[in-house]
């Protein structure tokens, strides 16, 4: 987008090309925005020919971003964002998403060519076929077992199911740390129920929550305890390095993200365009075609990002 933009002579087009906006105002959307923020920057510094103003819009539907995490650690977050120069859309709604354009639900309109959305998935239409409870979003609702009240021998959890916390009796959050304990729990019930041995209740407590806001900086809740700035972005760095599986792939990790705090980003990317033969050519003939320089894909599953 930003070598687009650099070339393009119309100014609302342009504008355009340099606008991003993010929908959702959760943990993934805030990561992103931050990300994105940071990324887009410093790669609109690296065209010393032109002056480039990217600009990235989070819309959000609540007074602040992650109020999953209370209104301080909300407060601070949001209150980063917007230092970053982030654009924050509070207590709106996307209305409309065109190719060129985001419509929002107060009739504001911004031109944009790139939209991320964070608000969530929907039921999978498979679900409908199985006589089951579900909650008013339309996720099935199986007991603290994950069997499914009134139906024989089968159970739901993650993505297609409602898992009520039995601390709080509202849903537990979907997310990865709990869904890498269900699958386990499933699996121990769902042989209990073969051997004829009583199955057990799901309980655990979520550990925290940490969400990165920006370099350096994050926010959370860790076991109940609060914390933001640089001892919050130092809490979730190691934590999602002590959860990479291997050894050897957290030292790589480790040295890769101690470069990354001395060197600027990496923004160069190699290009690889996966390609197809089509009826009466072969591989080989295919890949020799010429191509030009930005054409772009006949269909979208030729995309490659």
């Amino acid at each position: 987008m930003l070598e687009e933009a650099r070339i393009e002579s119309d100014a609302e087009r342009r504008e355009r090309l340099l606008t991003f906006v993010v929908v959702g105002g959760g943990s993934t959307g805030v990561e992103v925005a931050a990300e994105l923020k940071d990324l887009v920057e410093l790669a609109a510094r690296s065209f010393h020919d032109v002056r480039l103003e990217p600009r990235v819009v989070l819309v959000h539907g609540r007074p602040i971003v992650l109020s999953e995490l209370g209104d301080r650690l909300g407060r601070y977050a949001t209150k980063k964002l917007r230092a970053a120069g982030i654009d924050l859309r509070l207590g709106r709604r996307v209305a409309r998403v065109e190719i060129d354009r985001v419509e929002l639900d107060d009739g504001t309109t911004i031109p944009t060519a790139t939209v991320v959305s964070t608000v969530g998935n929907a039921p999978n239409p498979a679900l409908a076929s199985i006589p089951a409870a579900r909650d008013g979003r339309g996720w099935l609702t199986p007991d603290a077992t994950f069997a499914l009240p009134g139906v024989e021998d089968i159970w739901a959890l993650g993505d297609c199911a409602s898992i009520i916390d039995p601390r709080t009796d509202r849903p537990m959050p979907a997310t990865a740390q709990h869904a890498v304990r269900e699958g386990p729990h499933a699996a121990r019930n769902v042989l209990a129920a073969l051997d004829g041995r009583p199955q057990t209740p799901f309980d655990y407590g979520q550990l925290g929550m940490l969400v990165s806001v920006g370099r350096f900086k994050a926010v959370g809740d860790v076991l109940g305890i609060k914390v933001s700035g640089l001892l919050g972005w130092f809490l979730w760095r190691s934590y999602y390095l002590l959860r990479l599986p291997t050894l050897d792939r957290r030292i790589r990790v480790a040295i890769d993200w101690t470069l990354d705090l001395l060197l600027k980003h990496d923004i160069v990317e190699i290009g690889v365009r996966r390609t197809r033969a089509r009826p009466g050519e072969s591989p080989g003939e295919l890949a020799g075609e010429p191509v030009s320089i930005g054409a772009r894909p006949e269909t979208p599953d030729e995309l490659t990002l």
